[in-house]
């Protein structure tokens, strides 16, 4: 499925399109800690981008596990097709990005259900994994190759789960639909730090989805709502991220990495 041995080496045989490269001084911006909508901050100018993402190139700075399908279109961004009813059948997908990020970081995008047939709504986000002990993430892709969730719960890494509640295990939104559900978990283990019911996670809407790490304090806010946040006791020592559904069609676009880095390191 893919060429070559290093993480640059090669691509997905999938096929794809340039991304449009969107004017930034239109898009939305948010502080680190994802509190809410303001206009480009000096903070924010002060904090060095690591990476940006617009999907002009295909996805030479990715690679699949799972799926239906992926592409990217130039004027949406990254499409992620993982509906199948059939379990093993690309009913769940990951799209990791090839490159390693340090702990303390900012990743800031925006999210869009195109449509999911159970309702799922699923928008998730993995952050600082690593490999098997001993092993490259990246190097032992292909045990992974169906994309299954329980295959990333022994590896050590950060979960944060975006989604539609269409079980109803909260009370509905003041329009009588489900509200979203937030989730913020740690790996090994699969270990959950935190949880919240409110907001929304609806098809055809785009969310900007704000998620930061800092010496263990992790946070995840979506268009400007009180952010879920969490404490890690022993953080990771950051790695590689990635987009992550199930049963969903999802698309990702205008992807930021800035370094949080603190002054000590």
């Amino acid at each position: 499925m893919y060429d070559g041995d290093g993480p640059h080496a090669g691509r997905p045989h999938f096929g794809v399109c340039g991304r449009r490269l969107l004017d930034r001084s239109e898009s939305r911006a948010r502080d680190a800690a994802g509190r809410g909508y303001s206009a480009r901050r000096e903070a924010d100018d002060m904090q060095e981008i690591l990476f940006e993402e617009r999907f002009r190139r295909g996805l030479d700075e990715w690679w699949v596990e799972g799926g239906e399908a992926v592409w990217t279109d130039a004027k949406e961004g990254l499409h992620v097709l993982a509906d199948s009813g059939e379990p093993g059948k690309g009913h769940v997908c990951t799209v990791w990005c090839k490159r390693r990020f340090p702990p303390d970081i900012s990743v800031e995008f925006d999210a869009r259900v195109v449509e999911s047939s159970i309702d799922a709504n699923n928008l998730n986000f993995f952050l600082g994994f690593a490999g098997p002990a001993g092993f490259d993430l990246y190097a032992t892709r292909g045990e992974r190759a169906d994309g299954a969730y329980s295959r990333y719960h022994e590896l050590p890494g950060y979960i944060f789960t975006f989604l539609n509640d269409r079980h109803g295990e909260s009370s509905p939104a003041p329009d009588g639909l489900p509200t979203a559900r937030f989730r913020i978990r740690r790996c090994p283990g699969f270990r959950l730090l935190a949880e919240r019911y409110g907001y929304r996670c609806r098809e055809g809407e785009v969310y900007h989805v704000t998620i930061s790490a800092v010496a263990g304090r992790l946070s995840l806010a979506v268009d400007g709502e009180e952010p879920l946040e969490a404490v890690d006791q022993e953080p990771l020592p950051g790695g590689y991220l990635a987009f992550r559904t199930f049963r969903t069609h999802a698309v990702w676009s205008d992807l930021v990495v800035r370094s949080l880095g603190r002054d000590d390191r």
